[in-house]
This record gives structure tokens, C-alpha cells and sequence, in this order.
């Protein structure tokens, strides 16, 4: 992302100092775009670029969810859907379940499914044509942070995805 854009990241990293990541599905996996990393020493380190799977991350799941039910589906049934942790769904109609519940919430969550230990919260980036490009997350240690500590920060992370789209739509149209 742009400068401009990496800022929005890092202020919401430095009020919640828990790590932001930013990605979208691309085939059967998430890539993450944009990272800005807590200050704490003991980080989990994705550099922008790391592919993590969709059926256990919060971003993956949110994607899912706001795509066509149908496409979901055939990615899933496709697609290898390996035990991370003990929390990881998977199986396809525990997943579609999940993902009914995301798309009414507008708003995901990855409840130590990909690493035990760490909860994500996850919102989608949507374009002002409503179409959702991608998704913003903020994950932390469950140690630090539970899910409805992260549930709370909600509104700050609905924020900063909209302010970072519309950077984005700005230096697209400025080209």
C-alpha cells in the first residue's frame, strides 16, 4: 500500500499495539498485503506477501462468507482443509454455518483456529460500488486480549478500513 495508506494501519496499530494485517483471497488462499507489526517482542512475523489459508483465518472466512455461496462451496470442497489446532472447522457444512453467520455480522473472527493462542477479528475493505476487495484484521495473543476485548475494537477497526479504501480510491483515480 502507499504511505498514506500504511499510516491508517499504524495509528490503529499504535492505539490497540496489537498487529494489523491486510489481505484478500487469491485462489484458495489469503495473501496479506500490508502488515504493520505490535511493538511487543514477541510478534508473530508474516511478511506482506505470506499466503495463510482461508478456511481457519478470519480474513479467509470473511472472504468466503461475502462471496456467492456456490463459489464458496467449490473453493472449499477443493481445497485441503487441514487441522491447524484443535479449534480449526473442517469440514465444509460446519464452515458454511460459520460462514452464514459471518455475512449477517459483516464481520469475522479466527477463535485460535490457525494458532493456538491467537485470536483475529476480521472486517471487510469494501470499494464505494459496495464490492469488498479484501479485509482488514487485527490479531493478538488471546493471553492479551480476548475475543470480546477485540469484539470492542470493532468500531475503531470498521474505521480505519474505511479510511484506508478510501485512500485507496483516491490514488487510483489520481493516476
Amino acid at each position: 500500500g502507499s504511505a498514506s495508506q500504511r499510516s491508517h494501519l499504524e495509528r490503529l496499530v499504535q492505539r490497540v499495539n496489537e498487529t494489523v494485517n491486510v489481505g484478500s483471497l487469491v485462489g484458495d488462499h489469503v495473501i496479506y498485503h500490508d502488515r504493520v507489526e505490535a511493538s511487543w517482542p514477541l510478534g508473530l512475523h508474516f511478511e506482506a506477501g505470506s499466503k495463510v489459508p482461508m478456511h481457519c483465518t478470519s480474513i479467509g472466512k470473511l472472504m468466503l462468507a461475502l462471496i456467492p455461496r456456490h463459489q464458496a462451496e467449490m473453493l472449499l470442497s477443493k481445497s485441503d482443509l487441514y487441522r491447524y489446532t484443535s479449534q480449526s472447522i473442517t469440514n465444509v457444512p460446519d464452515l458454511l454455518t460459520e460462514l452464514e453467520t459471518i455475512k449477517s455480522q459483516d464481520f469475522s473472527i479466527d477463535n485460535q483456529q490457525f494458532m493456538d493462542g491467537v485470536c483475529c477479528i476480521a472486517v471487510p475493505l469494501r470499494s464505494s460500488d459496495g464490492r469488498v476487495f479484501g479485509g482488514m484484521a487485527i490479531s493478538a495473543p488471546e493471553a492479551r486480549l480476548t475475543l470480546d476485548q477485540l469484539k470492542k475494537l470493532l468500531p475503531e477497526l470498521r474505521r480505519t478500513a474505511e479510511v484506508y479504501v478510501s485512500d485507496l480510491e483516491f490514488f487510483k483515480h489520481g493516476e
